[in-house]
């Protein structure tokens, strides 16, 4: 394993995850380790990057949109947003402003919605 010291100023955690004191020799990942966290953060990207897809929702009490809304909502008219979770819970969310997202993975927009909502998804 490779090692250089910790930078001034830095706080590197060791694989137990306690601080390194500035000076300390530290090693850092070597290929198989690199290939790993690159795959780690490709997928962490992924998840966080915008939605690249607004899809029409119709609020129902039994159709799902799970497959349509893998990112959250996006709030196209002021309402109230009724929804339900992938866990199974409805909650509501009270009023929502035009031009609001609202984050997170959804299995239904609940037909007490009374504001016009897009599903958002994408990569």
């Amino acid at each position: 394993m490779a090692t250089r010291n910790a930078p001034a100023g830095v706080i590197i955690l060791d694989e137990d995850g306690n601080p390194v004191s500035a000076g300390t020799p530290v090693g850092f990942a070597t290929s198989a380790k690199q290939d790993t966290a690159q795959t780690t953060l490709t997928a962490l990207l992924a998840a966080v990057q915008d939605p690249t897809t607004y899809n029409a929702i119709t609020p129902s009490d039994s159709t799902n949109v799970t497959a349509t809304c893998t990112k959250g909502l996006f709030v196209a008219v002021t309402g109230n947003v009724n929804v339900t979770g992938v866990g199974g819970s409805a909650v509501s969310l009270g009023t929502q402003v035009a031009g609001t997202r609202i984050p997170g993975a959804l299995s239904r927009v609940n037909a007490a919605t009374t504001a016009t909502v897009f599903g958002l998804s994408g990569p």
